[in-house]
């Protein structure tokens, strides 16, 4: 159900109206490729293999031939048992517009192919008791997602290890969807202990496939922790891509920026 899900997603049409264009489509797993430090992690041929992409008759097939479903008179899959593909709400807080349009991209593919998928708008600290509870359909989150030494180790973390998280109702700070496989658990210990840059990148390629395969999660976006853009109508000597001299950001070493600034002649 999940992969159909994950096959009905336009990723492109989010990377380019809900991010503005702040990103590249996508790319199925869950390191982040384009552009990153993990992008060394990146395995191509499996993201072929094991992943997915815009594909609305590949999600059609999955459920007509994979999980036996039929259209019920409303254009909504039934599965054998009976059971409705839907109503499920798709929740972000609301005002949270780039993670809004998002879910709307999300909900009419998924209503395409036959998945009845809504959204679901509630103020930000209802939607976090949703979200730490389980009490959800499909919740819009975004997990550990930096650069550094604990990356990508953490969005993995986040998102498939399922010791010490209490059950439905209860609060949880980590895996809100309770997914649990002890392979998983196993690959991040030894991705936390391995000691050689190619048992590393062997556990992480591990792990991705493993992500692929189970679908605990289904990534949107890359979407950037600080977006940058800037005008040169009254002030210019801002950073570039030929004149890096700062990183494009408004704190940190980014202060350097107001130092470099001048006004136009």
């Amino acid at each position: 159900m999940r992969r159909a899900l994950a096959y009905s997603i336009d990723y492109a049409r989010i990377a380019e109206t809900a991010m503005s264009r702040y990103s590249e489509p996508k790319e199925p797993g869950f390191l982040i490729h384009a552009g990153s430090p993990e992008s060394k992690y990146f395995n191509e041929e499996d993201a072929i293999t094991y992943g997915w992409e815009y594909k609305p008759e590949e999600a059609v097939r999955i459920l007509e031939e994979d999980l036996g479903a039929a259209k019920g008179s409303d254009g909504i899959y039934v599965l054998p048992d009976g059971t409705r593909l839907g109503p499920w709400d798709a929740v972000c807080p609301y005002g949270w517009t780039d993670w809004m349009t998002a879910l709307e991209i999300v909900a009419a593919g998924a209503q395409a192919v036959g998945i009845d998928v809504r959204t679901n708008f509630p103020e930000a600290p209802v939607r976090s008791d949703m979200m730490q509870t389980g009490n959800f359909d499909i919740m819009m989150d975004s997990p550990g997602g930096g650069y550094g030494k604990a990356h990508p180790w953490q969005r993995f973390r986040d998102v498939m290890d399922g010791r010490g998280v209490p059950e439905v109702g209860q609060t949880a700070f980590s895996n809100y969807n309770r997914f649990y496989s002890e392979r998983a658990n196993e690959l991040l210990d030894k991705a936390a202990f391995s000691s050689s840059d190619e048992e590393v990148a062997q556990v992480f390629r591990e792990l991705n496939i493993l992500f692929m395969q189970e679908i605990p999660v289904i990534g949107l976006m890359h979407r950037p922790w600080e977006f940058y853009t800037f005008n040169e109508t009254y002030w210019e000597g801002f950073p570039t891509a030929e004149n890096p001299y700062a990183p494009p950001q408004h704190n940190f070493a980014g202060i350097q920026i107001y130092y470099n600034l001048r006004p136009v002649q």
